[in-house]
């Protein structure tokens, strides 16, 4: 055979084998990155990292590219976390992180259209501070945030968990009860409210004690719309025309009529004992 030809056949030989390297060694991993690649940019899911190749190169683009998915996720969840913050403060307030009247609109719609499927009641109760104003006003600002939160507390340990406490804004708050059987159920509930309200709110030094005052709505006694529920629980709180004591108030088809909440029995002895030992004293001396 012609030297010339054997020669051929040999470098033919060579560049067949470094083909097949080639192919091996870098062009197949590389064509697994590709894959590995787009698998990773269709599914979103940047917690998945791509295998070391062998060569050196391609070990290099694959630490380089998942030092660049530790990234990318590092910078969803900081961005997912910031934007659940978003929403949150954008449904909740930022003082005593009630939901606010937009979440709290389409809670009540919900549990409106459950009570129509299951034939039961909804009861809104619109609730009102008394004295809150003086608190702000003697004892400044941050004395009434300490309070709204306070309340916003004792509410929520208050209702079930399938009921809903939310700030109106100021002073006022709705609490709204689901699956309720009639207005009874709710006027305990505003009473148990109005109990666990009169205990004062430590501040420091000082105890600062308010009242409240419960209007009462319910669906579809009162209103077949948010709006007129939340009207119908006002004007139940409007029509007392003086509210020096915590009272609760009950609209009714005929009238408006109102329920006045007594102190717990608790609140009546330590007054008695008060007025004993004050007395007992002024003998004494």
């Amino acid at each position: 055979m012609d030297q010339g030809i054997q020669l051929t056949l040999i470098i033919a030989l060579l560049m067949t084998g470094l083909a097949v390297w080639a192919y091996r060694s870098i062009a197949r991993p590389l064509k697994q990155l590709e894959q590995r690649i787009v698998e990773i940019g269709g599914s979103q899911d940047f917690s998945g990292r791509i295998d070391r190749m062998t060569r050196n190169e391609v070990r290099n683009t694959t630490d380089a590219l998942n030092l660049l998915l530790d990234r990318v996720q590092t910078s969803m969840a900081e961005i997912r976390a910031q934007r659940d913050q978003i929403a949150f403060l954008a449904n909740h307030d930022h003082l005593t992180g009630l939901p606010v009247w937009r979440l709290t609109s389409d809670r009540l719609r919900q549990i409106i259209e459950a009570a129509r499927r299951h034939n039961e009641s909804v009861a809104l109760l619109f609730i009102d501070l008394d004295g809150f104003k003086q608190i702000n006003d003697s004892y400044g600002h941050d004395a009434g945030d300490h309070v709204l939160k306070s309340v916003a507390n004792r509410l929520t340990c208050t209702i079930r968990c399938e009921d809903t406490a939310a700030r109106m804004g100021g002073d006022e708050f709705i609490v709204i009860l689901a699956r309720q059987k009639d207005l009874l159920a709710a006027e305990r509930v505003s009473r148990t409210i109005l109990t666990q309200l009169q205990p004062p709110f430590p501040y420091g030094q000082l105890s600062l004690t308010i009242g409240a005052s419960i209007g009462i709505a319910g669906w579809p006694r009162h209103g077949d719309t948010i709006d007129a529920l939340v009207k119908a629980a006002d004007r139940a709180i409007s029509s007392q025309a003086s509210r020096q004591e915590q009272s609760c108030h009950c609209n009714t088809r005929a009238a408006t009529a109102f329920l006045r909440a007594t102190l717990s029995l608790s609140t009546l002895q330590s007054s008695i004992m008060q007025f004993l030992v004050s007395h007992i004293s002024c003998c004494l001396i």
